[in-house]
């Protein structure tokens, strides 16, 4: 069975994640939390943002289109629904754009404290699930409507984007993010490849 080029952009996302926590399973604690200096991002901070913006993508897919609207039920954020936040005690109001971590500021970003392993990745895995079992439901029609403005996306939507255009950019976070815990894994090991 032969797949769209949207169909692709989906899978590619999809191939990520699994890349993503194949290469994260491996690493011991110590790699999972070290920082190369007091503010710097761990490894940890990067696959808490990851997982934010799997959240937030997952939460925003039913209203990118009046179709998707009317098909898929509405996603909360998984980590709105928990209060996560308060539960690991991220100061709620600093957070960035959509507790995302995007445009926080940097000192705060690097001392905030994570929370155990499991506890981290149990989130990092949900959002994954969540998004993935979200985005199979799109068809071609749908990766290849315009996307809508939403309350949300105001500052990163763009007339005429089309639904897998958002999902290409994604795809090009989640991999400068990959290729960040790599070189960070590196500065430890000496060894940071994904593929070695």
């Amino acid at each position: 069975m032969s797949q769209s080029g949207f169909s692709l952009i989906v899978k590619f996302y999809l191939d990520n994640h699994v890349w993503i926590m194949d290469y994260v399973d491996r690493l011991t604690d110590t790699q999972l939390y070290w920082k190369a200096t007091p503010t710097s991002n761990s490894v940890a901070f990067i696959l808490w943002h990851l997982a934010r913006w799997a959240d937030n993508l997952q939460s925003f897919i039913p209203g990118m289109t009046d179709e998707l609207s009317r098909r898929l039920p509405s996603n909360p954020q998984i980590w709105k629904t928990y209060k996560l936040a308060e539960q690991w005690g991220f100061p709620t109001e600093e957070m960035g754009f959509d507790d995302t971590g995007w445009g926080m500021d940097e000192t705060l970003a690097g001392i905030i404290k994570f929370p155990a392993r499991e506890t981290l990745l149990d989130y990092v895995r949900q959002c994954f699930a969540t998004v993935g079992t979200t985005l199979k439901l799109l068809t071609d029609d749908d990766l290849a409507s315009e996307e809508r403005p939403q309350p949300g996306n105001e500052d990163s939507w763009q007339p005429g984007i089309m639904v897998a255009r958002t999902i290409f950019g994604h795809i090009q976070h989640d991999m400068r993010h990959l290729g960040m815990i790599e070189f960070l894994v590196g500065l430890q090991s000496g060894h940071g490849s994904i593929t070695g």
